[in-house]
This record gives C-alpha cells, structure tokens and sequence, in this order.
C-alpha cells in the first residue's frame, strides 16, 4: 500500500531527525532505511537544485514574497 502523499513528504525530515539521533544519542538507533536497488543505506542530505551538496555553512536564508518578516534598519 502506498503512503498518502503528505506521508511520503515527510520522510526526508523523518530521516534526518533519526540520523541527528543516531548521531547524538548512545542508543545507535533501532531502524535503518536501505535502497531497494544496491543495498546502501539512505541519508538525507543537503542538496541544491542543480545536484550540488551543500553544507550548512554554505546556505543563504531570503524571505519569500508572502513571508511576514519586517526588516530591522535601525541598527
């Protein structure tokens, strides 16, 4: 059966909050996701839409249009 589709948007974040406990927690974690087609594990990962790894250090934040974020100027 498959998942709904909300479901199935969810499990990037599902995946990196079990890696962030796999890596912060002395338990090392219960359940591992594998790729049906080679066998290795999968991970989530921080990537651009050309293909790119990113790492946090690289990334920029920018509101959207709809965003209701007021800029401080009168620092």
């Amino acid at each position: 059966m498959c998942s709904p589709p909300k479901g199935r948007a969810l499990l990037p974040a599902l995946i990196a909050l079990m890696q962030w406990g796999d890596r912060y927690e002395s338990t090392g974690g219960a359940l591992r996701f594998h790729h049906a087609g080679c066998g290795g594990t999968v991970t989530a990962r921080l990537v651009c839409d050309c293909g790119h790894l990113a790492e946090p250090a690289d990334l920029v934040a920018t509101a959207t249009e709809d965003a209701d974020i007021v800029a401080d100027v009168s620092r």
